[in-house]
């Protein structure tokens, strides 16, 4: 079975981000047991949101993303805003856990999903083609190619 942590919040309408999050740890935590030592201090769980929020602050504080932090201005504790992958992947990285960000375009400018014109209609998605040649699949380490990115470890904190 599958570790799950979930607090009552007041809204969820903005806690998507933490609850992916929630759900990728966890899955760590069950594939990978040799790495639980460095999850969450080792704890054996995945912490509610708004410990997810202390967690990231102090990722922050070790140096990781500082673009993130500036942009919430090194505060996400009893904050109700939306995260998103960078802080994830600062929230990993700052437990020793190797991780790469990709980022998925699309040929056009249509939006799948509950805000875009593609809701509700018939239509399927466009297909993604994820080859290393695809103009679709972008690495966002720059200056480094996907085989490469996967290999190489996170940069130390500044």
């Amino acid at each position: 079975s599958v570790c799950l942590s979930v607090c009552l919040l007041p809204s969820v309408r903005w806690a998507c981000g933490y609850k992916n999050a929630q759900m990728v740890m966890s899955h760590l935590l069950k594939a990978y047991p040799h790495i639980s030592n460095r999850l969450f201090g080792g704890r054996g769980f995945v912490p509610c949101v708004a410990a997810m929020q202390l967690y990231i602050e102090r990722a922050w504080k070790g140096g990781w993303d500082p673009e993130g932090c500036l942009h919430f201005q090194g505060q996400l504790a009893n904050r109700d805003v939306w995260i998103g992958t960078t802080e994830v992947a600062a929230l990993l990285r700052s437990m020793d856990i190797r991780c790469n960000i990709h980022a998925f375009t699309s040929r056009t400018q249509r939006v799948w999903g509950p805000q875009g014109d593609g809701a509700g209609s018939s239509d399927a998605p466009p297909a993604i083609d994820n080859g290393a040649d695809s103009d679709l699949y972008k690495n966002t380490n720059a200056g480094a190619s996907s085989s490469a990115a996967a290999a190489a470890a996170p940069p130390p904190p500044p």
